[in-house]
C-alpha cells in the first residue's frame, strides 16, 4: 500500500504465537515528510542534544500541560539559540491524543475506549518482557484526561483547551495522534474532519503571525 514517500516499517509479533513475526510497511500521506524528528524530554541534556543537531528541524515533546511542558520547551529555545544564534526558529511540536464529536460527552466517550485499548496495546511487550517504557509509565484515561496530553469533546471544548496549552507553553507546531486504540476509520474520519473545519481556523487565528 503506497500513500507517499518514505516508509516506516513496524514488526508485530503476535500475542497467541510469539514464534511468528509479521512486517506491516506503511507509507505517510503528509507531503512534504518531515525527515528529521528530533525526540527530547528529561533529563535536560537529552533537550540540549535535540537542539544541537542542525538538521533536526522539529523537536517533539511528549510531555504533559503545564510547568513541565513549558520548562522543557524554554530549555529546548536556550540551547537552540545558543548553538544556532542566526538560524531561524525551529518548529517545536506538542504531540496530543486528539478525540472530536459533536458533543463532548460523546467525544469523552470514544476517546476513553480508544486510549483504554492503546493503553493495553501500548504496554503489552513492556509487560511481556517485565520492561518499564523510555520516559516511565504511561498515565492511564483519567490521568491522561486530567494533564491534557488527552484533549478530547466537541470543537468548542477542543480550541479551548489546546489554545491553552498552546499558549502557556513556548510550542508553535501542533501534533494531533487522531488514531489509536479501537477507534474505527468513520470515527477517526469524522474527529478529524471536525477539527480541519472548526479547530485548525481557530487556532490559526489565534497564533502570531
Amino acid at each position: 500500500m503506497s500513500l507517499g514517500g518514505g516508509i516506516v516499517a513496524a514488526a508485530l509479533i503476535l500475542a497467541a504465537a510469539p514464534h511468528l513475526r509479521a512486517l506491516l510497511a506503511l507509507s505517510p500521506r503528509q507531503s512534504p515528510i518531515l525527515t528529521a524528528i528530533a525526540y527530547a524530554a528529561l533529563p535536560e541534556e537529552s533537550v540540549k542534544f535535540a537542539a544541537l543537531v542542525l538538521a533536526w528541524r522539529l523537536a517533539r515533546f511528549p510531555l504533559p500541560q503545564g510547568w513541565l511542558a513549558a520548562a522543557t520547551g524554554i530549555r529546548f529555545r536556550e540551547a537552540w539559540d545558543a548553538a544556532h544564534p542566526a538560524a531561524a526558529e525551529p518548529k517545536i511540536g506538542l504531540c496530543r491524543f486528539i478525540v472530536l464529536a459533536e458533543s463532548d460527552e460523546t467525544a469523552l466517550a470514544l476517546a476513553k475506549r480508544g486510549y483504554e485499548s492503546w493503553f493495553v496495546n501500548f504496554n503489552f511487550l513492556f509487560k511481556l518482557k517485565n520492561a518499564t517504557p523510555a520516559f516511565g509509565e504511561r498515565p492511564g484515561f483519567d490521568a491522561a484526561l486530567a494533564d491534557g496530553r488527552l484533549v478530547a469533546g466537541r470543537p468548542e471544548t477542543v480550541v479551548r483547551a489546546l489554545r491553552e496549552q498552546l499558549s502557556a507553553t513556548p510550542y508553535n507546531y501542533m501534533m494531533g495522534q487522531f488514531a489509536f486504540g479501537n477507534l474505527t476509520p468513520a470515527e477517526t474520519q469524522a474527529s478529524v474532519g471536525l477539527f480541519i473545519e472548526h479547530v485548525m481556523p481557530a487556532l490559526h487565528v489565534a497564533s502570531p503571525a
